[in-house]
């Protein structure tokens, strides 16, 4: 305990200071004194204040008083929401210098939502002046398709919304491009592909408009992509290689010809599915597409643990409408609803484009397997296996034969039904005993006979699905 008067040192319990005698306050009692500055003496003074003040006497020479405040107590109003909130709670838009909420800031960005609607908007008004300028001529041709398409990423505007910024656009030129004869001859390939599925008659007539106009008319556009996917799988995946064309249409495609060419079609279907998602992460087909893989493994294998998987990717808690006809399909695969599909289609108006998808599962699953059976030995084919001594099926017995090309025939299933189309114009080929050209296609029936030379006769043999 230290004198008040002397400041010497006194032994503890001591009343009285033993140098100059003065009372000392009793042990117990609090200090309730001001702090003091002796004069002349430089101090900080210093704490962490936490909703108090403290009172500091000066009593000579200078000091610092540093001070800590809790920001945790302090509040602001939101400059959008007029929501009061802590500080801590919130940021200030360094765009505008507002104060917002948590809920208003994106912090990716750097500012509040509204300076980010305002920016996208600009951008959007920025290229939306470039597809104006594009449709001047009422066509866009493949340099401005790609000038539009390096706008869109320089200013970050997503694939889907510079399709949906380009729609009304695109209508008004398709409305205007197209002549009355041209219009009717559309309609009625629409008709014949999306409610007859009659692929053989609807795609010369979709293939001349396509040869007119090519891709700057997107409702032919897709209609040819879809035509051509049936008329000539092969075809379609190459030229939708071939394409630098970033659009998620073309990746559907290309998925649906790589599921029905068996397991090893299979697996780059699901690399497809991942890189698509990848590049458009803001569509919705790619889980049914994963569950329309998922199904035809099933009818491959025939292990249930597929329809699983399929109905996994399928659960949503709001099923899109262009997804059910693939529910449907699962329902009719786990004998849940054999009806399903037929109901579906009750319901959707001829000639459209879910109408079609309806129409073509139906047929696709009515479709067994094919075997080719040479010298007492059955190989199973997958859609676009090729054969001959480079060929992709029965490659141990052909190989051996001389006569025939590296690549002499091919079997395909295309609207629905097998195929064979012969690749090789150095022999005469018959099926059934019947001559057939190179480069067309020829129906399949249950069994059939086919010759490519004289030293390679086979049977074709096709199943009913159950």
């Amino acid at each position: 305990m230290k004198c008040p008067k002397c400041h010497s040192e006194a032994p503890s319990g001591s009343k009285f200071c033993l140098e100059c005698g003065t009372k000392l306050p009793p042990p117990d009692a609090a200090d309730t004194r001001p702090a003091s500055i002796s004069l002349g003496d430089k101090n900080v003074v210093g704490g962490d204040l936490v909703g108090t003040k403290q009172e500091v006497k000066v009593l000579g020479g200078s000091y610092t008083n540093i001070t800590h405040s809790d920001e945790t107590r302090k509040t602001r109003t939101c400059a959008i929401s007029g929501r009061i909130a802590a500080v801590t709670e919130g940021h200030e838009c360094p765009a505008c210098k507002r104060w917002v909420v948590t809920d208003h800031f994106i912090k990716q960005q750097l500012r509040c939502t509204e300076c980010n609607q305002k920016q996208h908007s600009q951008r959007e008004r920025e290229y939306e002046a470039r597809l104006h300028d594009a449709y001047l001529d009422k066509r866009v041709d493949d340099g401005d398709r790609q000038q539009l398409k390096k706008l869109a990423a320089e200013l970050g505007i997503t694939e889907a919304r510079a399709q949906e910024l380009e729609r009304p656009y695109r209508q008004t030129a398709e409305s205007s491009s197209l002549d009355e004869a041209e219009r009717i001859r559309l309609k009625q390939a629409e008709k014949l592909l999306y409610s007859d599925f009659k692929v053989d008659e609807a795609h010369p007539i979709i293939q001349r408009l396509y040869d007119a106009y090519t891709r700057r008319v997107q409702s032919i556009w897709q209609l040819y992509m879809t035509s051509l996917t049936e008329f000539d799988p092969d075809a379609a995946l190459q030229l939708f290689e071939s394409l630098d064309v970033d659009e998620p249409a073309v990746y559907l495609h290309r998925l649906e010809i790589k599921a029905r060419q068996g397991p090893r079609g299979l697996d780059e279907a699901g690399k497809l599915i991942k890189l698509a998602q990848q590049k458009f992460p803001d569509a919705q087909d790619w889980s049914m597409m994963q569950a329309e893989c998922h199904m035809e493994e099933f009818r491959q294998t025939r292990d249930p643990v597929w329809l699983e998987q399929a109905d996994k990717c399928l659960r949503h808690d709001r099923m899109p409408d262009e997804w059910l006809w693939v529910k449907a399909k699962l329902d009719y695969l786990q004998n849940r609803d054999r009806d399903a599909l037929n109901r579906l289609k009750e319901k959707l108006i001829p000639g459209t484009l879910p109408y079609y998808r309806v129409v073509r599962a139906q047929k696709y699953l009515q479709v067994g397997s094919m075997k080719l059976i040479m010298r007492g030995e059955e190989y199973p084919c997958r859609s676009g296996d090729v054969i001959g001594r480079h060929g992709t099926v029965a490659t141990g017995v052909m190989s051996m034969i001389n006569t025939l090309s590296r690549r002499h025939a091919q079997v395909v299933l295309r609207a629905g039904q097998w195929h064979i189309k012969v690749l090789a114009t150095t022999n005469a080929s018959t099926l059934n005993g019947k001559p057939i050209e190179a480069g067309r296609f020829y129906l399949l029936g249950l069994e059939q006979t086919v010759r490519l030379s004289t030293q390679c006769e086979f049977e074709l043999r096709t199943t009913i699905s159950h």
